[in-house]
This record gives structure tokens, sequence and C-alpha cells, in this order.
């Protein structure tokens, strides 16, 4: 079979939007579904066992991503047999995976109680519905999940988002069913399962038609396996970092405050995912694009196209930030009403929190394009230990801002973490101006939130939360494009990403070659 990386890329990226879209719009109407035929305590519940359930999945430490990515040579000279004993190590590690989160989910099960302060759902078992959403996890290791590897490194992402999609929209219309017409909750988490052992056995079939001589069987040798360990220690440190900062809140203001802030706090945090979701889908085909030109241009070039990447990151983020300050109020009430609300305090936390985590993109897309993983190895054991430490003492004394207020450090110093690694292992220069470029893009940010803001107050409240929100976006989209495009038009970035757009535009897609 032909292997053509540009267009299985091409078709990657298509389908990724389309998947993401789809998976924000689907746990969106399971989540009202939830709150309008279940309440809060129940949304709180299957928010925290999520968290406790991804954090267990750390088992797998980053092992599937170092394979896949070990399979990528053996892929383009053909090497049948060495991917043949890759995937063979594949599936032993995924069954010992599978073996390690079945052990410790069943010894955390007994003292789930502890992770909860105050009340939960009295007319469930919880443990009953922890174990079945440990078993949907758990069901992938023993079941195949292995072979869905083979696509990936032949790039063919395309083919396990499409079963992805279906799956997700059949067992949607299955969970919808189950709650709302037999009314049986374990019948609705039970979906879980039946999700996962249909995306692997399809994902398996389909491998097995595309790939017939492709099988677990065979040893790798010593090169290879020591590549493999590298890469394995190096992303078991970002995959640890990662979960443990998008998890580690909801366990903790559980255990502190309640199960209902969970529900309320998973709200507006749902938001900001799926918007951050949909930014991260627009630039997955720029990684391409920068590996080439890192290649075949000189660093004076390549430092001044990131620049106008950050600029143009930067529009994107004071955009983003204005809109979720202005909306969420209106948009929540709207969606789920007054009770769900959380104080002003908190939404303007959640903003800086988006701008802290967007605003590294373009850093992020260049370091990955290098390879960077091993030289910022120590930074997500530093964001866990930051993160730890200031929500226990924070979400004691002021309670859920106090988590925000800790992934928002967090962010801040994985930043400044990854700009200097960056520049220094990059671009061979000093990260000054980057700095003081994105503290800049900072103040306009802000600038633009309070006199947007105030705009809202004084002439958003019409008295009908529909129209109100779309005043309030009409208000944040002129203010804060109108702002940062006058106190930034001077700026070569200005000029640059400009032509940027021209030239891709009148290239016809030649430049996605």
């Amino acid at each position: 079979m032909e292997f053509n990386r540009t267009t299985n890329a091409k078709k990657t990226i298509i389908s990724s939007l389309i998947i993401k879209v789809v998976l924000i719009f689907i746990p969106f109407l399971m989540r009202t579904l939830v709150i309008y035929s279940l309440g809060k305590l129940y949304l709180g519940l299957g928010s925290l066992f999520t968290s406790i359930l991804n954090a267990l999945n750390l088992a797998e430490l980053g092992v599937g991503s170092a394979l896949v990515y070990a399979m990528y040579k053996p892929v383009s000279e053909d090497n049948k047999e060495l991917i043949n004993a890759l995937l063979n190590v594949y599936k032993k590690t995924y069954l010992i995976i599978g073996v390690i989160v079945s052990v410790i989910g069943l010894a955390i099960t007994p003292f789930l109680h502890f992770f909860i302060k105050g009340d939960y759902p009295a007319d469930i078992n919880i443990y009953a519905v922890f174990l079945i959403q440990l078993a949907s996890i758990v069901c992938g290791y023993f079941f195949m999940a292995y072979r869905g590897s083979v696509l990936m490194a032949y790039q063919r992402m395309d083919l396990i988002n499409y079963i992805t999609l279906g799956i997700e929209v059949f067992s949607c219309l299955l969970q919808t069913f189950f709650l709302l017409v037999i009314r049986n909750y374990y019948l609705y988490i039970g979906v879980l399962i039946i999700k996962a052992l249909l995306l692997n056995v399809i994902v398996s079939l389909v491998v097995h038609k595309m790939f017939p001589s492709i099988k677990a069987e065979g040893k790798i040798d010593e090169p290879v396996k020591k590549m493999v360990i590298k890469k394995t220690g190096a992303l078991m440190g970002h995959k640890l970092g990662s979960v443990v900062i998008n998890s580690l809140d909801n366990i903790l203001i559980s255990m502190f405050i309640g199960l209902e802030i969970v529900a309320l706090y998973n709200n507006y945090f749902y938001i900001i995912t799926a918007l951050s979701g949909l930014f991260l889908a627009l630039i997955g085909g720029l990684y391409s694009i920068i590996g080439n030109y890192c290649i075949t241009k000189t660093k004076e070039e390549i430092v001044s196209l990131f620049n106008t990447i950050h600029y143009c990151f930067s529009g994107i983020v004071c955009f983003c930030c204005v809109c979720l300050l202005n909306m969420f109020q209106p948009f929540i009430n709207l969606w789920v009403g007054e009770d769900y609300l959380l104080l002003l305090s908190s939404v303007c936390l959640f903003s800086a929190y988006f701008f802290t985590m967007r605003i590294r993109t373009a850093a992020i897309l260049f370091k990955d394009s290098y390879g960077l993983w091993e030289k910022d190895v120590l930074k997500p054991y530093i964001q866990i230990v930051i993160d730890l430490t200031i929500d226990i003492i924070l979400l004691n004394t002021i309670g859920i801002n106090g988590a925000i207020i800790s992934t928002i450090v967090c962010m801040i110093f994985a930043f400044i973490y990854e700009g200097i690694v960056l520049f220094k292992y990059c671009f061979e220069c000093n990260p000054k101006w980057y700095f003081i470029k994105t503290v800049y893009y900072l103040l306009i940010c802000a600038f633009s939130c309070v006199g947007s803001f105030l705009l809202c107050l004084a002439i958003a409240d019409v008295g009908n939360n529909f129209i109100t929100l779309l005043v309030c976006f009409a208000i944040s989209s002129v203010t804060s494009i109108g702002v940062f495009l006058c106190f930034t038009c001077w700026m070569p970035e200005f000029k640059n990403a400009f032509k940027l757009l021209f030239n891709r535009r009148n290239s016809n897609g030649k430049s996605f070659q």
C-alpha cells in the first residue's frame, strides 16, 4: 500500500476538525441532559470519577506515544518485521498496563467516600458506578486497543477519527434513551463500556483489512529498545503534568468543598476546554509546515516567523479572553440557570487562565516541531508541585478561586520555562523580547477586557438572556479586535501577518505540500 504523508496529513486535519466539533457538542448535550434530569450531584460525581480515572491512566506513562514514534521510520522504509516487533511490544505493554490500572482502581474503590465532602447521590451505589467507569477504561487495554497504533504510524488518524465520530453519535443516542426513557443511570454509564469495545473491535478489523501482513510478533533489538525508553522517559513527564493539572483540581475541590461546586466549576471549565480544543484543531496542520521551514531557513527567518505566529495567536487569544469574560455569565444563565453561576471573580480568573494557557501556543508549536521533549523534562514535575501546594493552601482559605489561581501560576511557570528552552536550543538567542512582547499583549488584552466589560455592563442587560448574549458578543468582538489592531499596527509582526496570510491564500495550498 502506498504511503502518502501529505495526503494523509490533509485527511487527518479535516477529520480532526469535524470530530472536534462533534466531540464538543455531544458531551455538551449529555451534560445538559444530566443537569436537567438528575442535577448537580450527579454531574459533579461524574466529573470527579472521570478525573480519578484520568489520573489512573498515568499508568501508560507515554509508552504508547513513544512506540508510535518508533514506528515512523520502519513505516517509511516498509520494514514489516520491525513494525510487527514494535506492535508486539505495544500489545504486551498494554496488557501489563491494564492489570496495573485494574489493581489500583480496585484498591481505591473502598475509599471513594474520602474523595467526597458532603452529600452525594443517595439513590445509587457510587462504588458500582465507579467500577463500571473503571471497566470502560481497562477494557481498552485488554481488547486490541494496541492495534490503533498502526493507523497512527501510517498517519491514518482520519480513519480513527471517523470511526470515533460514528461511535460517539451512536453512544449519545443510546445514553439519551437510557437516561430519559429507561431512566437507569447504571445503563447510562454502562454505554461507556460498549463505546470502548466498539472502537477497539472496529479499528482492529480495519487494520486487519488494510494491513493483513502486520501482526504482533517478534522482538525489537537493543538500539530500538533504548530509543523507546528514552522517548518514554521524556513523554512520561509531559503526560503526567498534563493529566495532573487537568484532574487534580476536580479531585481536591470535591475533597475540600463538595460535588456541587465540582459541577459548577466544570461547566465553566468545559467551555474553556472546548474553545481550546477548537483552537488546537485549527493549528494541527502547522506542525509539518513549521518543521520543514525550520530545516530550510536561517535562524533569523525562523525567529521572524515565530514572532509573526505568536502575534497572530495573541490576537486570537485576546479575542477569546474578552468574549469569555463578557459572555460566560449570560451563557451559563441561558444554558442551565442562575443556580449554576459562579462569582464574577471566578469568571475573571477563568479568562486569565485561558490567556496564560493559550498564549503559549506558538512556543509549544515550535518546540514540538523541533522535538525538544527531553529539554524541558523537569517542567511538568515542578508544575505538579506548584499546583498541589497552592491548591491545598488556597482551597482551604478562598475556596474554588484557589484552584483556578494554582493553575494560572502553573501556566505562567510553563510559559517562562518553555520560552527559555525554545530560544536557547532552537533560536540560539535571548528570549527577552519574546517576554516583553507577551507582556505587551497581556496589557492590550487587559485593557480590552476592562473597556468591553464596562460597555456590556452599561448596555448589554436587556432582560433577555439570548439577546444579552448576542450584544455581549458584538461588543466583545469589536472591542477586542479594534483595540488589538490599534495598539499593534506599528509592529513588524502586523505587516508580516498580512504577508503570511496573503502568500498562503495565493499559493492554492502549495505551502502545505
